[in-house]
């Protein structure tokens, strides 16, 4: 059933079996997405679990190092304007080739989820401030940094919980 592979896949991924969670989570999802065509005319919100399943799969590919199924999850869950999904997608646009396009790409999915009015994301703020500062190691080579703008994410990131920026704020 959609809630048995859902468990195991979720704890497969805790004992860091990616292949094994992605064989569970993609029979959850095939499930989900069945049920998800059935309910075309709700808002894209209408099941959490729809988005958490997203998530864990897209997080599940990445760990089996299949970038391009994660950015296809991901790419759901940030068209469902979801923070994690926009930050986790800004996430796989760096680690693509290295080029501007792809830095803009970024960007535009970090700016989302560092200002998602309903949690706005913590890794989004870090992730900004780190490329606006040049010192992001995924983007070592982006040409547009703006101290204001980084200390500007930086700040907003250590008051939203980050610890790992202190060194960065001077």
């Amino acid at each position: 059933s959609y809630a048995r592979d859902l468990y195991l896949g979720k704890q497969y991924l805790i004992l860091k079996e990616p292949k094994y969670a992605m064989r569970h989570l993609l029979q959850a999802w095939s499930e989900m997405e069945d049920l998800a065509e059935h309910c075309n005319d709700l808002p894209t919100d209408f099941d959490e679990d729809c988005m958490d399943a997203w998530l864990v799969l897209g997080n599940a590919a990445v760990e089996a190092e299949d970038y391009d199924t994660g950015f296809k999850f991901f790419k759901k869950c940030a068209d469902a304007n979801n923070a994690i999904g926009n930050n986790n997608l800004g996430w796989l646009y760096l680690r693509r080739d290295s080029c501007e396009e792809n830095y803009r790409k970024a960007i535009a999915c970090f700016e989302k989820a560092a200002h998602c009015p309903d949690a706005p994301n913590v890794k989004a703020n870090c992730h900004l401030g780190k490329m606006y500062l040049g010192k992001h190691p995924y983007a070592l080579d982006f040409a547009e940094t703006d101290p204001e703008k980084a200390l500007y994410y930086l700040k907003r990131a250590k008051d939203l919980g980050a610890t790992d920026v202190d060194q960065l704020i001077m």
